[in-house]
């Protein structure tokens, strides 16, 4: 079954992240809410793609050694986690 038309059509945002936390792949709803075009962060890594928002309070949620811990904590287990919410 190619899920390739339901990944890119859905109406949330998901972000595809492959080997060393590099983007695989983004559809249209997180391309749109990130306000970002496909070249800007397919194919890159998603921590230089997303740095630290220089002008937040609380940069320790999307620092990249927290985002590296949540990545391999997620390959590790094969289980979801919630990150929160982030200014970007």
């Amino acid at each position: 079954m190619d899920f390739e038309p339901v990944f890119l059509a859905s109406p949330n945002a998901y972000l595809v992240l492959g080997a060393d936390y590099f983007i695989a792949a983004a559809n249209q709803s997180f391309l749109h809410l990130m306000g970002r075009s496909p070249e800007s962060v397919i194919g890159h890594s998603v921590l230089d793609a997303f740095p630290p928002n220089p002008h937040s309070d609380n940069n320790t949620d999307t620092d990249p050694a927290t985002i590296r811990s949540a990545v391999d904590s997620v390959v590790a287990t094969r289980l979801s986690i919630a990150l929160p919410d982030f200014e970007y």
